[in-house]
């Protein structure tokens, strides 16, 4: 028995239909945990935990206007900061002008309604990789950026004796 606890992947999903949450939550494995927020507004506020792997926004919503202006927004807005999780975007629209809006507003994938399980999980895995080589990537350029790095300055004084 392996000692290693399995990570669980933590997707933020921006939508407002509380059931639509609860269901896909139970349709998910064990290896994916949901945050449900109902609004791209009440997004800005959690979305700042670094802990978030992927953002799942759905365009759709009540006053479809309201909400396609809004998280096109939110989606501009993100995709000006320099370390933020990917966002995959739902839509029921199959007009091929919203998903090249919404890529041209920073989202990593675009996928149609009604979701596909593995179409979904396969870009959630996607993001989930990309999400962690990118926080990596920054541990490592930080790390390297370091002016002292212990243990590496004092090999040299060892061999110069």
């Amino acid at each position: 028995m392996s000692n290693l606890k399995k990570y669980v992947k933590q997707i933020l999903l921006i939508d407002s239909d509380d059931a639509f949450g609860r269901v896909l939550q139970q349709v998910l494995d064990a290896d994916y945990e949901l945050r449900c927020v109902p609004s791209v507004e009440r997004a800005n506020l959690e979305h700042d935990s670094s802990d978030i792997d992927v953002v799942l926004l759905n365009l759709d919503g009540g006053d479809q206007r309201h909400v396609a202006s809004a998280a096109l927004e939110f989606l501009r807005k993100e995709s000006q900061r320099t370390s933020r999780p990917p966002i995959i975007a739902y839509s029921w629209q199959t007009r091929g002008d919203v998903a090249i809006e919404a890529f041209q507003c920073g989202v990593a994938d675009f996928l149609e309604q009604p979701l596909d399980i593995r179409e979904l999980k396969f870009a959630l895995d996607g993001a989930c990789r990309r999400a962690t080589m990118a926080r990596q990537l920054a541990e490592a350029q930080k790390f390297l950026s370091a002016p002292h790095v212990p243990g590496l300055l004092e090999i040299p004084r060892l061999w110069t004796k």
